[in-house]
Formats: C-alpha cells, sequence, structure tokens
C-alpha cells in the first residue's frame, strides 16, 4: 500500500477513535511521508504535530476536536498573539492562490486553535482522494519551512 493511503487510514482510524495507540499510528504515517519526526498527544484537543518545533514560529499538524468527525491539518504560529500578524503575510504573499485552504483559526475554544495561521478540514465522509491529501501535507510542510526560514 502506498504512503498517501497509509495516511489516509490512518486519518480515518484517528477521526474514529481518539486514542494514543491510533494517534501514534497517524504520527508514524505522516513521519513516513515528510521524513521528520511527528508525536501524539491526547490534548485536548487530540493532535499529531512535527517534532522538533522551536518555542516560537511555525508549527505544524492534525488537529482532531474532542467530539465530531473532522479534523483539521493546520499551520500555527507561537505565540498565539503573533498569528494573526502571520497570516496577513501570508494573504499578501500567496493572495487567492490558497487552493482548499482556509486562512485563519478555525471555530473552536482551545488555545492551539487560536493560533492558526492557514487550515484544511477534512471530514471522515468526504475524505479527499490519497493523492489530494498528500498535496495538502507536502504544501504546509513547504509553507512550514519557508516561515521557519523566513524567521530564523
Amino acid at each position: 500500500m502506498s504512503t498517501p493511503s497509509r495516511v489516509r487510514d490512518a486519518l480515518v482510524q484517528s477521526l474514529a477513535r481518539h486514542d494514543a495507540r491510533v494517534l501514534e499510528h497517524l504520527a508514524s504515517e505522516v513521519e513516513a511521508m515528510v521524513s521528520r519526526p511527528a508525536h501524539a498527544d491526547l490534548g485536548p484537543p487530540p493532535q499529531v504535530l512535527f517534532d522538533g518545533e522551536r518555542p516560537s514560529g511555525p508549527w505544524l499538524g492534525y488537529l482532531f476536536p474532542p467530539a465530531g468527525s473532522n479534523c483539521w491539518l493546520a499551520l500555527g504560529w507561537r505565540p498565539a498573539e503573533e498569528a494573526a500578524a502571520v497570516r496577513e503575510s501570508v494573504l499578501l504573499d500567496l493572495g487567492d492562490n490558497l487552493g482548499s485552504a482556509r486562512v485563519g483559526a478555525v471555530p473552536a475554544p482551545w488555545a492551539p486553535f487560536a493560533a492558526i495561521v492557514l487550515s484544511v478540514e477534512y471530514q471522515r465522509p468526504s475524505l479527499p482522494s490519497e493523492h489530494n491529501l498528500a498535496n495538502d501535507l507536502h504544501a504546509m510542510v513547504m509553507l512550514h519551512d519557508l516561515l521557519s526560514g523566513s524567521t530564523g
């Protein structure tokens, strides 16, 4: 089975059950796809994030609300108070070339969501094809790397 298929399957399982074993499986599949370490955290919200994040700057991961059958692949900013300025910069630089991505925080009360610069929402009944899922992940990783380089 291809890596995009395994990531998609692991994401479907994570949407259905928020437990450590399932999230660890998603983290390992994401690691294999983008060749960088990731870790799972039961939150709230449950999440899979790339390891090695600096105390300030971009972070990247899948975030799952405590209830519901959806999640976000999100690019966020730390500290959260600076996220709005980064969001405006991304909009200025990329304009309408954001595809299906949503600019701004996802509607939820948890702190990790408030710091989101860019996100793509996935719902279990209508997950995108593995090709689009891989493209979304790679695009977010590239933007993460771009923002890391421009702030370091």
